[in-house]
């Protein structure tokens, strides 16, 4: 894995671009990365870990789709953070979200930022596919279901008709 290889901050609020791969030999870069973000922070904030444990799940998820390792790079994954959990609690705070980004050998730090978490509202992980992806999965689920092309796209038209 590639350490870290550039830097630049980004335009407005607490926020910077990176490009960071995601494995433990770069826990160090990763951890420096995430605390000129979280500053001071205590509460709500990520670790290399939390890192760690994000790119596995998302590696995880394009594995069962059936999408093979030279076809995973260009998948995004958005992070944010859940608000807190009681009713009561009237205010925004603050949490760390991430924009990890799927290369060639691993996944890789993109954005680091600050945001406001509402109470009651869930985290979010958000993976966004490619085109190219997103066929690979409708190919493979197709073959998994034995659905044929005529019956996939009598199934389309159905639903677009539907909204």
């Amino acid at each position: 894995m590639t350490k870290k290889t550039t830097q630049a901050v980004a335009t407005g609020g607490n926020s910077e671009l990176f490009s960071i791969a995601i494995c433990k030999e770069n826990a160090e870069s990763l951890s420096e990365a995430l605390a000129r973000i979280q500053g001071s922070a205590h509460a709500d904030i990520l670790c290399t870990d939390d890192l760690l444990h994000f790119a596995g799940a998302a590696e995880r998820k394009l594995e069962n789709a059936g999408i093979a390792a030279s076809y995973r790079a260009g998948a995004m994954l958005h992070v944010t953070p859940s608000g807190p959990s009681c009713t009561a609690y009237k205010y925004a705070r603050l949490g760390t979200a991430v924009q990890l980004e799927r290369k060639a050998s691993a996944w890789t730090l993109v954005r680091a930022y600050r945001t406001k978490a509402w109470p009651r509202q869930i985290g979010r992980q958000q993976l966004t596919m490619t085109p190219r992806q997103k066929l690979l999965v409708l190919k493979n689920t197709m073959k998994a279901h034995g659905i044929t092309v005529a019956e996939a796209n009598v199934a389309v038209a159905m639903i677009a008709k539907a909204v």
